[in-house]
C-alpha cells in the first residue's frame, strides 16, 4: 500500500510539475522568422476615430477615406440614431461601427448596473442594425466606466489622453487619443499639426488615435475642417510604406494577435518549409493577417507561400545580404508551406516518422534515434540555444540541461521534427 501511494503521489508531483512549466510558456517564434510590429513592417500605426454621430463624417470624410481605402472608426450613441443607413453602408465598406454607449452620459456617474445596460444594449443594437461585431468602445466625455464590466462586452476602449499609445498598450481599456477641431489650443486644427503627431508616433513606433468630432460648420463639438483632413490623408497616403492606418479595432486584433503568435516549423525539405502559424486568442474575434519575415536559404532566389493550397501575396527583400520573404497570414487558419518559387508547384512534405525521442519526460539525458544522420538544436522557451549536435542512428543529449522544459529541432536530409521536452529534478519514480 504505500508503495502504491508513493507511486501515485509521484505521478502527481509530475503532473503539477508538467502543469507548472506549461503555464509559463509563451508565444515561441521558430528560429528564422520575424513578426512585425505593424502591418506591412511599416514604422507606425494611425487610426481616426469619429464620435457622436456627425451627419458629414459619412457624408463630406467618408468619401475622403475610400478614396484610398483607409478605413475609419465611428463610436455612435445609439439612440440618437433615426436611420441606420449610413451605419450600415459604413460597415459594408469595411469601416468600424463601435459603441458610444446608448445615452451618452458619463459612465462615472452611474452605478454598475446602469454602467452594464448602457455598454451591453449599445453593443446589441448595432450589432442587429449593422451585422457587425461591434468589439470596441469610446467612454462618453472620457470618463472611464468600471473595467470588469467594460471587459464583459468589448476588447478594448479608447480614453482621451492626448498622448500617442505605445505598440503594446499598458491597458487596452485605457487607449489614449489625441483630439481634433478648434475647441481647445492643444487640439489638432492644421495640416501641420497633424502631421507632426503622426510623425511622433513614427519616432515612438507607437500608434496615434485621432479623435474627431463634428465636421465644418456643423453644430456640435470641436468642428475639424475637412480639407485639413483631406491634406493631412495625401501625406498619409505620400508615406505608405511609415504609415499604416486601420480601425481602432483592427489594430487591437493585431496587437494582440502579435503578441500572442508562435511559429513553428513542422517539415522541411530541400526546396520546401511546412510551418504553422497559431495564437491561443478566440478565432471569431482575433482573425486579422499578421505580417511575417522569414529568412531564405542562400540557395532560393524567390519564394512563394502557400495556405490551404491558396498562394499568399508576398515580396522579397534584401537586408545585409540576405534575402527574406514577407507575407501576411492568419493565424490558426491552417498549415502554410514557403516553396522555392523555382519549383513549378508547391512540394508536398510529409512526416516520414524517422525520429524517435524517448524517454519524455527524462532525468538525466535523452536519446534521439533516427535511421538518417540528423542535426539537433535544444532550444529555452525564450528562444535561447543551449545545445547543438549531429547524429547518426543513436545518439543520448540533454545530459548538462538544468531542468525545465525546452524545444527540440531535429533536422535530417529529408525530414524535420520539433517538439517539446522536459527534463526534470531527480528520478520520478525510483
Amino acid at each position: 500500500m504505500k508503495n502504491n501511494n508513493t507511486m501515485k503521489s509521484k505521478i502527481l508531483y509530475l503532473c503539477l510539475f508538467v502543469a507548472f512549466l506549461s503555464m509559463q510558456i509563451s508565444a515561441q517564434i521558430a528560429s528564422g522568422y520575424e513578426v512585425a510590429d505593424w502591418s506591412g513592417y511599416r514604422t507606425c500605426a494611425v487610426t481616426y476615430t469619429f464620435d457622436d454621430n456627425s451627419a458629414k463624417q459619412f457624408t463630406v470624410v467618408q468619401p475622403i477615406f475610400d478614396k484610398y481605402g483607409y478605413k475609419m472608426t465611428f463610436f455612435v450613441i445609439t439612440k440618437k440614431i433615426t436611420s441606420w443607413t449610413n451605419y450600415v453602408n459604413a460597415a459594408n465598406n469595411g469601416h468600424e461601427i463601435a459603441s458610444h454607449t446608448v445615452n451618452h452620459i458619463r459612465m462615472d456617474t452611474m452605478d454598475i448596473v446602469r454602467q452594464d445596460a448602457e455598454l451591453k444594449n449599445s453593443k446589441e443594437l448595432i450589432i442587429s442594425k449593422t451585422d457587425s461585431k461591434c468589439l470596441t468602445m469610446s467612454y462618453p466625455n472620457c470618463a472611464l466606466a468600471d473595467r470588469a464590466t467594460t471587459q464583459k462586452y468589448y476588447i478594448a476602449a479608447r480614453s482621451c489622453a492626448g498622448t500617442i499609445v505605445p505598440k503594446t498598450p499598458t491597458d487596452f481599456y485605457r487607449i489614449s487619443s489625441i483630439s481634433t477641431g478648434n475647441a481647445s489650443t492643444s487640439y489638432m486644427q492644421t495640416v501641420k499639426q497633424f502631421n507632426d503627431k503622426v510623425n511622433s508616433a513614427k519616432s515612438s513606433k507607437g500608434w496615434c488615435v485621432f479623435l474627431t468630432h463634428s465636421i465644418d460648420d456643423e453644430a456640435g463639438y470641436s468642428p475639424t475642417k475637412s480639407d485639413t483632413i483631406a491634406k493631412h490623408l495625401e501625406y498619409i497616403w505620400q508615406n505608405d510604406d511609415i504609415f499604416w492606418v486601420a480601425s481602432f479595432g483592427h489594430i487591437v486584433k493585431y496587437i494582440r494577435e502579435r503578441n500572442a503568435l508562435s511559429i513553428s516549423e513542422i517539415m522541411i525539405n530541400q526546396n520546401s518549409y511546412k510551418f504553422s502559424v497559431t495564437d491561443n486568442l478566440d478565432n471569431s474575434i482575433f482573425n486579422v493577417p499578421v505580417t511575417i519575415k522569414r529568412m531564405l536559404p542562400s540557395t532560393w532566389t524567390n519564394a512563394k507561400i502557400y495556405q490551404n493550397d491558396e498562394l499568399l501575396p508576398s515580396k522579397i527583400v534584401t537586408f545585409e545580404n540576405n534575402k527574406y520573404v514577407i507575407f501576411d497570414i492568419i493565424p490558426d487558419n491552417g498549415d502554410a508551406i514557403l516553396n522555392n518559387s523555382a519549383e513549378t508547384k508547391v512540394i508536398p512534405i510529409v512526416d516520414s516518422k524517422t525520429f524517435t525521442v524517448a524517454p519524455n519526460p527524462f532525468t538525466k539525458d535523452i536519446q534521439i534515434i533516427s535511421s538518417d544522420i540528423f542535426h539537433y538544436s535544444i532550444y529555452t522557451l525564450d528562444g535561447r540555444l543551449s545545445e547543438a549536435g549531429e547524429g547518426n542512428g543513436r545518439k543520448n543529449i540533454g545530459l548538462s540541461l538544468p531542468s525545465g522544459i525546452y524545444l527540440l529541432k531535429i533536422v535530417s536530409e529529408n525530414s524535420m521534427s520539433e517538439k517539446k521536452i522536459i527534463k526534470t529534478v531527480g528520478n520520478l519514480f525510483d
